[in-house]
């Protein structure tokens, strides 16, 4: 059942705080993407897309297409990191022996970015708060301890598995913040440029 604020809530405490056996839980389930992005990252997604647009109208006083235009950016990264990273995630498996289906990859990245849904809500509605976005972080141990207790990558591979998808990761979201700023701020004039420099 979309938005099932009991499961959000459990699964949230549990991957932060107990990530090795949250994952072997989420090995055993058989929910698949469509049941994971709707039913716990969209929800996130779309409170961080308020939230946001209301810290940038509040605190940086932006019109209101401003506010809106720069928090669709941080749900756009979300979301296209998300799917795009599941697809390389499953290819790179065999070349650290680890046998990864798409779903599995999928869940992966998107348990791992709980922290970060968690900061981008506080933070986009506090902007004050910006130092917050340290905690966010913590995403890349869960992430971590996923690579063993969900994928099984054996221990000697493990390592180079990781490193390569954490740099694909923050590839991914430079590049997509980048275009995507770039974008919004040609296309918002100086409203645009009055965030960037806000930020």
């Amino acid at each position: 059942m979309f938005m099932n604020l009991k499961h959000i809530i459990n699964r949230s405490k549990a991957i932060i705080l107990k990530p090795e056996i949250e994952w072997q839980t989420i090995a055993e389930e058989t929910s698949n993407i469509k049941d994971v992005f709707i039913n716990f990252v969209l929800p996130y997604l779309i409170l961080g897309f308020i939230s946001s647009t209301i810290g940038f109208f509040l605190a940086r006083y932006l019109t209101l297409s401003a506010s809106v235009a720069f928090a669709l950016i941080s749900l756009i990264v979300f979301v296209v990191v998300l799917f795009v990273s599941s697809i390389i995630i499953e290819a790179l498996g065999k070349s650290f022996n680890t046998e990864i289906s798409r779903n599995k990859a999928f869940k992966l990245v998107a348990y791992s970015f709980t922290p970060s849904y968690i900061i981008n809500i506080i933070v986009g509605l506090l902007p004050i708060l910006s130092i917050l976005t340290i905690l966010g972080l913590y995403s890349i141990y869960i992430m971590w301890v996923g690579f063993g207790s969900l994928l099984n990558t054996p221990q000697e591979k493990r390592v180079g598995f990781f490193i390569i998808t954490l740099l694909i990761l923050i590839s991914e979201m430079v590049l997509l913040n980048f275009i995507l700023g770039a974008i919004f701020v040609s296309a918002l004039g100086m409203d645009g440029w009055m965030i960037l420099l806000a930020k």
